[in-house]
């Protein structure tokens, strides 16, 4: 894992530089369709974690819509609604670094049985029942 993340880092993907929520729930919205499913598929495993549920919702909002929707609905604006719906604070900033050490923390605590995956997927289909 090591590995990974120096190289990662070598390449200037990971770095200690301040990013606000904002722009990089705007980033989530940039990224293709083929990576956007990849990287979904991957984040709802572990739906535990909370910045993983929040791009999780940036990806849904967005990438989700059928084609011309997309390419009429505002970035911005889809943003700004995820960090509302979610009371979330815009202007927080935080490295990528750190969310990307979040996630895998949570990742490898998941595969090493710290948190039980039935109770990730048991959580989500409560919040999907409450919703109905």
């Amino acid at each position: 894992m090591n590995i990974l993340q120096r190289r990662m880092a070598s390449q200037g993907i990971l770095n200690d530089t301040q990013t606000t929520l904002a722009d990089y729930l705007m980033s989530i919205a940039q990224i293709s369709v083929e990576d956007a499913g990849a990287i979904y598929i991957e984040l709802s495993s572990i739906r535990g974690n909370f910045m993983a549920n929040i791009i999780l919702r940036m990806i849904e909002n967005y990438h989700f819509l059928p084609d011309m929707a997309q390419k009429l609905k505002n970035k911005q604006a889809l943003v700004e609604s995820v960090i509302a719906n979610e009371q979330l604070e815009p202007s927080i900033t935080s490295p990528i670094k750190d969310v990307y050490d979040d996630l895998v923390n949570s990742k490898l605590d998941m595969i090493e049985g710290f948190v039980p995956i039935s109770a990730i997927q048991y959580d989500a289909k409560m919040q999907e029942a409450e919703r109905l």
